[in-house]
């Protein structure tokens, strides 16, 4: 059986060699696998040319021009071009361990096993930003728990799944391409299929700023709405509860410039609280005010969604 391993080169944060140098030397003869990087505008040209270097020592590293594409577009185009029967996912600023291809095979062994979720530990660096991050992220997956919503939780950093399968399901949603593994788990869900646990795990490396964090917040949000606005009311409130949203969608558009401003005007402020606590050395405070940052980000991009696009017709 052989697996082809994709990298999203997302928010590398200065992994992305280390990340691929992981994926190349894993304790598997190289004609069992293969690795599969979309490469786009964002890699600088040192580390193209260590990459390539690589390659040249790894001839089962294909490096693959994705100028122009999303993410969820460059994605698909490695799923075309993979040869192996399992596809793997993991990120540009995640950690291997040489064990963490084979642990996939041996699982997927079982054939009623369509699709596998490893384990993700984050590794924060010593900025409070990262710290933070850390600590809010396990408090909304604890929070998903309770909710029921980890059953569909499929997560790039770290899983696999049939290839058939994946094109069973049509592959990534290319409209969305920050929250597409997430619809992606959901849809195999809702079409009947499950999604077991991987005892494989990743290092999630996680040295991120207040302004890239809000980007990708605000992009998730955004990506968010832009699949409500796809999807009937039921599937989103199964899957992604945006219970306020879905009641009040209407109101909000014709005051959405005015909500903007409010919404800039409260993260900034919980940037200037954030920025105290930690000058006060005060844990507690910073993840609270995190968080708020966090949630006003969110809501910046379902409201910006809101006015680009039109909803479908619902049978």
């Amino acid at each position: 059986m052989k697996a082809s391993v994709i990298i999203s080169d997302v928010n590398s944060q200065g992994m992305l060699i280390a990340s691929v140098y992981s994926t190349v030397t894993q304790d598997l003869p190289c004609q069992d696998f293969e690795i599969l990087l979309p490469i786009n505008n964002e890699i600088n040209f040192e580390d193209l040319q260590l990459l390539r270097a690589i390659q040249s020592e790894h001839s089962n590293l294909h490096l693959i021009d994705s100028t122009g594409s999303n993410r969820s577009q460059a994605i698909n185009t490695a799923c075309k071009l993979a040869k192996g029967d399992i596809l793997l996912f993991t990120e540009s600023h995640c950690l291997a361990p040489r064990n963490w291809i084979r642990k996939f095979v041996e699982q997927f062994k079982d054939k009623k096993i369509k699709l596998s979720l490893g384990t993700t530990i984050s590794v924060a660096s010593a900025s409070p930003v990262s710290i933070a991050e850390s600590k809010q992220q396990k408090q909304s997956t604890d929070n998903s728990i309770k909710l029921g919503l980890d059953k569909s939780y499929f997560d790039f950093h770290n899983c696999a799944i049939r290839k058939d399968s994946f094109w069973e399901l049509n592959g990534l949603n290319e409209e969305i391409p920050i929250f597409a593994e997430f619809d992606f788990g959901a849809r195999a869900v809702d079409q009947g299929r499950s999604i077991k646990k991987s005892n494989g795990t990743v290092l999630h490396f996680n040295d991120t700023s207040l302004a890239r964090h809000s980007l990708i917040i605000s992009a998730q949000g955004e990506n968010k709405m832009k699949l409500y606005l796809q999807k009937d009311e039921k599937y989103i409130r199964r899957y992604f509860p945006m219970p306020k949203l879905i009641r009040f969608k209407r109101i909000l558009v014709p005051f959405r410039r005015s909500i903007e401003l409010a919404l800039i005007f409260l993260k900034n402020v919980w940037i200037i609280g954030f920025v105290l606590t930690v000058i006060l050395n005060m844990p507690s405070a910073q993840v609270s005010f995190f968080r708020q940052f966090a949630i006003a980000s969110h809501r910046l991009g379902t409201i910006k969604a809101l006015s680009k696009t039109q909803p479908r017709k619902r049978k």
